[in-house]
């Protein structure tokens, strides 16, 4: 007996594979579906039952709080970065940093270990700042901030709003000023 429809399943390209799938969940009817995509009953049920599948499997995983999202690989580099980011970002005491690394990570650290990162941390971000090029910074504007009661004398230059300076002090007075101000102008001299 031959078969009255032209396309066979492995003759379906892709598109009219797509359009195929789209009509089965779309019409309830699948003999019109079959006869209007010139396929067999059967392939037209695959699809549907392929594609339902599909849809199912992946409503699924809509509510799977348990999914794996990635995995990352927990150094002392990792952890140390943690502990400056809790500290700066999160403005977190050292014993805080100390209860999440333990809790987060089932690991104990030290407070010793703690402000050991964050002076290499601080150091490195000396480094950092102290090679700004300040050559281009021309119109600057200075001002004073104030950190738990104590003065940081603050300098930004008004074109790019780079932040040249932030000095915390003890005083404010112009002695201050004057070798904060200095500081600054040998940067600038010395980048040039």
């Amino acid at each position: 007996m031959n078969n009255p429809y032209n396309n066979q399943p492995k003759r379906l390209t892709i598109q009219a594979k797509k359009d195929l799938t789209f009509n089965t969940l779309s019409n309830n009817n699948l003999s019109d579906v079959a006869r209007n995509n010139k396929v067999t009953n059967k392939t037209a049920i695959l699809h549907k039952k392929a594609a339902t599948a599909l849809i199912i499997k992946d409503l699924g995983k809509v509510n799977d709080k348990e999914k794996v999202l990635f995995y990352m690989p927990v150094t002392q580099a990792f952890l140390d970065m943690i502990v400056v980011l809790l500290f700066t970002v999160c403005q977190c005491s050292t014993r805080n940093i100390r209860k999440f690394i333990c809790y987060a990570f089932d690991t104990n650290i030290s407070n010793g270990k703690v402000v050991s990162v964050l002076d290499d941390a601080t150091k490195t971000a000396k480094t950092v700042n102290d090679s700004y090029d300040l050559s281009s910074c021309r119109n600057s504007s200075t001002d004073e901030l104030y950190h738990r009661s104590k003065p940081v004398l603050a300098s930004v230059d008004l074109d790019s709003k780079f932040c040249m300076s932030l000095s915390p002090e003890e005083t404010r007075d112009g002695t201050v000023w004057g070798c904060h101000l200095l500081d600054i102008m040998s940067k600038r001299v010395c980048s040039r």
